[in-house]
């Protein structure tokens, strides 16, 4: 470890060339968006730029939202965290302009990919030395997190910790060696020590007692433990005023609303301290946080999680030489030590009023207090820092001179598959309409003579809805809209039943449909219950799917009973309760499993004498059916069948030979090998999820992969089936190639079975149950910290 990493408070004298380094380019969040390391990249850029010069210091910017953010001048790129090519077009630019050092902003959670690992794709291709500072440091990580550290350590030249804990675990949980930490601070801004009550009458709180806790507002920052502490602390002190201090966090915001601020706003009512409570809902700037930090007379970080290593507020206050009390995370028992504040226990909201009380009682202690953070935090202003962080800049442009590092250099420590291609909805968009999806494709060009079916639109519903779970791209959700409403144009209302096929000039061409059709209606229906952007979704799909599950006990086909469960489950991850939802899973299921039991040998584990279409989603269900009804029986013949399926259909050499159409395969009989549909490969990856969900086993995730690879050309005739120039995907495998029209059957396989493993990368990686649930309805949340917080999703 660096002399720096063991005495925060002292730079270590070094040696270097100051011309060596005289631009850098800074890659993380950045304001207007609103988070912890947006406000964190801006203020170290503008201290690195107060030193080089203001065109030295340039920016590259994260995007978690498609519309993006209207940036300031020294963002020269912005990124899409979830588009893989940007980060090495990014790459490009930075080696074209000749950047001389790279610093990262490293959070799980503001990057693309399995635990964020697109950054790789960024890192790996850089010329340029590189230094990464970490804003969360895992104690527990995931074997996925656990991978991406392991490769920011090998491919950073420095790694920049705010704490000395985080230089502890880096050791001994990532083995990271000495010379490649280096102990930074958390900057803050530069301060006079001053009397609280200079500031006070600027926000109409003079004469009164300020206690203050700001940040992005959201569950998990203890704010409720404050307001129970609160009126015991009036009982002592009737002047004082709680100031909550900061917006609602925009992830939080998109999906919930105000319901969080909402909630503490009736806690505070019960509670009887209204006159001793004061929200401000607003992102302020930076003076503006300086001077409402300067109100307090105590703050308070009442952050529950145990493991947190940094707080960007934490560090703010401590600088501006307030009184603080906090529970005891890593990170405030590090920068509160030898009398710098006062912890208070987890949950304990009475030592929590004690605390406060004893030092609002007690002015000289307080200054005292006061006096040790202000001197404390001296070394941690900005403009420090920014000299920090350029001295060993140029320490590891000066290595990196002594010794060249090649950029093909790196191996991963993790055995990743394949990267996966973009994400496309142009050929969706192109086969789109204000009625519906169209059914075929001449190559890629719309064939608007075969017209419209209710299949496609169910599918095309299901891409839509996980599209924009996974991306939160807002221009999906009108496709949702344009899919639900054929889906209900389709909807007999005579016989309850699903039509499928409708003329261009919308005719129904038939009363009722298939089993099938009905069976992938109520599925898609399902999902869109579960997964609804909005209560309109949410109320138009609730009340179809209920018209449409009155049919369900009387379809006769096992697909058609697949489909429905899976529906049904999805349903039911929003309305658990929903007990005909419950009665009719459990006789599809038990009628689908006794087709098996009565047809099924140890060496043909099926519910027929031949393997046609759409084969996955028959165990596919019995899996997801046996777990939650829960049937151990029922679950073990799904697993079982499943593996025998693709034992048929994934080959050792990893190429992917689908049953063909052309004869299927019978019992004791010969298999076809064409024609190969796109859609059976989406089924075998649907249901490797719900495998890998019921056991956990990384076996089902790596046969999803390899099953997607039927797609890209790991298939029979090596044949790349995937467009990647228009979106789209070749209408099935023949012998001699594929068939080069572009349908919406298959075009919505492709993209169902991208989505479907995009969602297990990021499920398996952040090996977060609620992640994985959303595959088959149960909406994981997106929440994703700012610099403060310790884990992440999106």
């Amino acid at each position: 470890m660096s002399e720096s990493a063991s005495n925060p408070q002292n730079q270590p004298p070094r040696i270097t060339d100051p011309r060596s380094v005289q631009t850098v380019a800074l890659v993380g969040s950045y304001v207007p968006r609103q988070c912890g390391i947006a406000t964190f990249t801006k203020d170290l850029r503008d201290a690195i730029a107060t030193e080089l010069g203001q065109g030295q210091a340039t920016v590259l910017a994260m995007d978690d939202i498609p519309e993006s953010y209207n940036y300031p001048n020294e963002v020269r790129f912005q990124i899409p965290e979830q588009k893989q090519a940007d980060y090495r077009t990014a790459s490009e630019l930075l080696n074209i302009n000749q950047i001389d050092v790279a610093v990262i902003q490293h959070e799980y959670g503001i990057f693309g990919g399995k635990d964020g690992s697109y950054l790789m794709e960024l890192l790996k291709r850089l010329r340029m030395p590189i230094i990464t500072t970490l804003h969360t440091v895992l104690r527990d990580p995931s074997a996925g997190q656990r991978a991406v550290m392991r490769d920011l350590s090998r491919l950073s030249d420095k790694l920049i910790v705010m704490s000395h804990a985080c230089v502890d675990i880096l050791h001994e949980v990532y083995n990271v060696p000495d010379d490649r930490i280096e102990m930074i601070p958390h900057g803050i801004p530069d301060v006079p020590f001053s009397d609280s009550s200079f500031f006070k009458d600027q926000f109409g709180l003079e004469g009164r007692s300020v206690m203050l806790t700001f940040g992005l507002l959201g569950p998990g920052k203890g704010i409720e433990l404050v307001l129970k502490a609160l009126p015991r602390i009036v009982e002592n002190h009737p002047n004082v005023v709680y100031v909550i201090l900061g917006a609602t966090h925009p992830n939080i915001l998109r999906n919930e609303g105000n319901a969080y601020r909402d909630s503490l706003e009736r806690l505070v009512d019960r509670l009887g301290v209204r006159e001793n409570v004061a929200f401000h809902n607003r992102y302020v700037t930076i003076d503006e946080l300086v001077r409402y930090i300067g109100t307090a007379d105590i703050y308070v970080t009442p952050y529950p999680n145990p493991a947190q290593v940094v707080s960007g507020t934490l560090a703010y206050t401590v600088g501006a030489g307030k009184a603080v009390v906090s529970t005891p995370y890593v990170y405030a028992r590090e920068v509160l030590a030898d009398g710098r504040g006062r912890l208070f226990d987890f949950n304990d909201a009475d030592q929590l009023a004690d605390a406060v009380v004893e030092l609002l009682d007690d002015p000289v202690k307080r200054d005292a207090m006061r006096k040790r953070a202000y001197l404390y935090g001296r070394p941690m202003v900005w403009k420090e820092v920014a000299r920090r962080y350029l001295e060993v800049a140029r320490q590891v442009a000066g290595e990196r001179k002594r010794s060249p590092r090649p950029v093909a250099a790196f191996k991963s420590d993790e055995d990743h598959t394949p990267a996966l291609p973009e994400l496309s909805l142009a050929h969706l968009r192109r086969m789109t309409d204000d009625t519906g999806m169209l059914q075929h494709a001449i190559y890629a060009i719309p064939d608007r003579h075969h017209g419209y079916c209710t299949d496609d639109n169910s599918r095309a519903l299901v891409t839509a809805l996980l599209c924009y779970e996974l991306t939160k791209d807002k221009s999906v959700q009108p496709l949702t809209d344009t899919y639900l409403s054929f889906l209900h144009h389709a909807f007999n209302r005579e016989n309850k039943r699903f039509r499928n096929f409708m003329s261009f000039d919308r005719q129904w061409l038939e009363e009722v449909g298939s089993d099938d059709v009905h069976g992938r209606a109520v599925w898609s229906l399902g999902i869109a219950v579960a997964l609804a952007p909005n209560k309109s979704v949410l109320s138009f799909a609730t009340r179809l799917f209920n018209e449409a599950l009155l049919r369900a006990e009387e379809l006769t086909y096992p697909r058609s009973w697949a489909f429905s469960l899976v529906g049904i489950h999805a349903y039911l991850q929003r309305f658990g309760g929903d007990t005909r939802a419950r009665r009719v899973r459990t006789v599809l299921a038990q009628r689908l499993f006794d087709r098996f039991r009565a047809n099924a040998s140890e060496d043909w584990p099926w519910c027929e004498d031949v393997v046609t279409y759409d084969n996955a989603k028959l165990p596919h269900a019995l899996i997801l059916a046996g777990q939650w009804i829960p049937d151990n029986a029922m679950l073990e013949q799904g697993l079982k069948s499943l593996d025998w399926l693709l034992r048929l259909q994934l080959l050792p050499d990893k190429t992917v030979s689908l049953i063909g159409n052309q004869g299927w395969i019978k019992r004791n009989g010969e298999r076809a090998r064409f024609d190969q549909q796109p859609i059976e490969a989406m089924a075998i990856i649907e249901a490797c999820a719900e495998a890998y969900r019921s056991t956990q086993d990384r076996l089902w995730i790596e046969r999803a992969h390899q099953t997607l690879g039927f797609f890209t050309g790991a298939n029979d005739t090596h044949s790349v089936l995937y467009d990647y120039h228009t979106g789209g995907c070749c209408d099935g495998l023949h012998a001699d190639g594929p068939n080069h029209n572009q349908g919406a059957e298959s075009t919505l396989a492709w993209l169902i079975s991208l989505l479907t493993v995009m969602w297990l990368d990021r499920a398996v990686g952040l090996e977060d149950a609620e992640a994985v649930k959303t595959l088959t309805g149960e909406r994981a949340s997106d929440e994703s910290p700012g610099g403060e917080v310790e884990a992440a999703l999106t």
